[in-house]
């Protein structure tokens, strides 16, 4: 009589965490996300070790992502405005990490991390949805 409560228990349980997981699909844009937190690991590992063509890679490849998201098929000109001063502030990142200066490279990259959460504390929410509906 236990076996049976118990493995009734699990699998209502298994059942139970199979919804909760069919309910979180993962959204066009997280794999794009996950990437570019990637190459801001990178960035910061580069500044950790003073490893400056580390630094400088990753500031790259991180800076080329914003030209092909799908956010910029919104044409939404606050969003526009983001993506020139994110782009600026990496390109600051660049310089100064190319010039080997640590102080630089470590406020640049402060600079463009702070660039990070503003434009997603401002967009995030309505970008998404509006990336979600068109496409459907």
């Amino acid at each position: 009589m236990r076996y049976r409560i118990g493995l009734g228990l699990v699998v209502t349980i298994a059942l139970g965490l199979s919804l909760v997981a069919a309910e979180r699909k993962e959204r066009g844009t997280q794999p794009f996300m996950r990437q570019k937190l990637t190459y801001s690991q990178g960035v910061l590992e580069g500044l950790a070790l003073e490893r400056y063509d580390v630094i400088v890679s990753n500031a790259t490849l991180l800076r080329n992502m914003n030209l092909t998201n799908s956010f910029l098929e919104l044409h939404n000109p606050e969003y526009l405005q983001n993506i020139s001063n994110f782009q600026n502030k990496v390109d600051g990142l660049i310089q100064a990490a190319k010039a080997k200066n640590p102080e630089s490279s470590t406020e640049a990259y402060s600079s463009v991390v702070s660039s990070c959460v503003a434009c997603h504390r401002g967009f995030r929410l309505e970008q998404v949805q509006k990336v979600t509906a068109n496409s459907k």
